[in-house]
């Protein structure tokens, strides 16, 4: 009897040796595991998932803001660029319209001084004819009638070291004529030419028609230089 309680003593106590070695063993483990596995684990688990969620969301967000900033440049730069074209646009249409004011009020002005356009035209074209000062030279204009009636036209000089030939003359609608200028040697080194033109009278004395009636066609102004 004695022997069997001992072997059921030493049974029960290896029974509980074990479960408390066991119990030990899997708190130990788990302390273990806490300190290197599950806290380790855990915080390696939390910053690979950290660090994936930041590697694959993060620079997806960064590029989708980065993205967005540069079309809002480019819009605000496109959006600028169209201001100052406008700004330029309408710049230049008020360009035109003051030069546009500027001739019609010229024009105006001209109308209420009585200027007329003249009725021919002169080639070589241009404000001045350039002579030799100290040796006779020539110049050949060409005018042209273009109105559409006959015309006659007198020519007239500040300075008598120029001549004209013809001083006076007529051409029919639409004809042509040839006047040389000559410039023989003087001191005078700027004089100035006009050509008077007017709708033909019919008088045979163009000189007279000049005398007794205003000219119907504006005046042509050629300043005369001997170099």
């Amino acid at each position: 009897m004695i022997s069997i309680f001992s072997i059921i003593v030493f049974i029960a106590q290896i029974t509980f040796f074990a479960i408390g070695c066991a119990g030990g063993s899997n708190n130990n483990g788990n302390e273990k595991r806490s300190r290197f596995g599950f806290r380790s684990g855990a915080k390696t688990k939390f910053h690979v998932k950290g660090d994936t969620e930041v590697a694959t969301k993060g620079p997806v967000s960064m590029a989708s803001t980065a993205s967005k900033v540069t079309e809002n440049a480019d819009e605000k730069k496109i959006s600028h660029q169209d201001t100052v074209r406008t700004a330029k646009d309408k710049t230049i249409v008020k360009s035109k319209d003051k030069t546009s004011e500027k001739e019609n009020l010229k024009s105006q002005k001209t109308e209420r001084k009585g200027e007329k356009k003249p009725l021919i035209s002169v080639e070589p074209s241009g404000d001045s004819l350039t002579f030799k000062l100290e040796s006779e030279s020539q110049i050949r204009l060409t005018f042209k009638n273009i109105s559409d009636e006959k015309i006659m036209f007198k020519m007239r000089v500040s300075d008598h070291s120029y001549n004209m030939n013809p001083v006076f003359g007529t051409l029919e609608i639409g004809e042509s004529s040839d006047v040389i200028v000559t410039h023989t040697p003087s001191q005078c080194k700027e004089a100035k030419l006009v050509i008077v033109n007017s709708k033909y009278a019919g008088d045979v004395d163009l000189a007279k028609s000049f005398r007794n009636r205003k000219p119907t066609g504006g005046p042509i102004t050629i300043n005369l230089v001997a170099t």
